[in-house]
């Protein structure tokens, strides 16, 4: 979101195991900002994926690394949009206390939020769920979702890269 905070999509239902927020713990460390910056939507259907319910234990697990898998696309995005801002190459860069900083100099850094804003103005070309868009807002920017079936199947539509750099075409809804 504009503000640095990030809105985390689960169908997960909270039924006192501490589910929600350990999700929300790993999309802020994934992204490199606080737990209380991770607005966590759960169970809306209007909103979030379906999940198949807290059955032996498999939320952290099995959401948990699709929340990680999510974030780092997200980070990766993020990361994208910040290296030109940093004059630096995407692998250069690392997420932490809240700001994109230039791996070994942690003086050079960006505000998450700076990035963010930054970003609402590229659109992606299809691959993974992360979008930005000129008509849309940032808060798109960091809204991380579960992996679809197709994604985590590794659909062979699904080119591996990146979204800004996915030649593939959004898939139709």
């Amino acid at each position: 979101n504009e503000d640095g905070t990030a809105t985390l999509l689960t169908g997960t239902v909270e039924t006192g195991q501490g589910s929600l927020t350990v999700l929300g713990q790993i999309a802020a460390e994934e992204l490199g900002i606080s737990a209380d910056d991770v607005h966590v939507v759960s169970a809306d259907t209007d909103a979030t994926p379906m999940d198949t319910g807290a059955i032996a234990s498999r939320t952290t697990y099995v959401t948990g690394n699709a929340i990680k898998l999510a974030a780092e696309k997200a980070k990766e995005i993020l990361f994208e949009v910040a290296a030109p801002m940093l004059n630096v190459k995407p692998d250069q860069l690392e997420a932490a206390d809240r700001k994109v900083q230039v791996k070994g100099f942690p003086q050079r850094n960006l505000p998450i939020s700076e990035v963010a804003l930054q970003a609402q103005f590229v659109t992606t070309a299809g691959c993974g769920r992360v979008q930005f868009s000129e008509s849309g807002s940032a808060k798109q920017a960091l809204r991380i979702r579960q992996a679809t079936p197709h994604e985590s199947a590794g659909n062979p539509q699904h080119c591996g890269q990146t979204p800004l750099r996915c030649p593939a075409k959004p898939p139709a809804v």
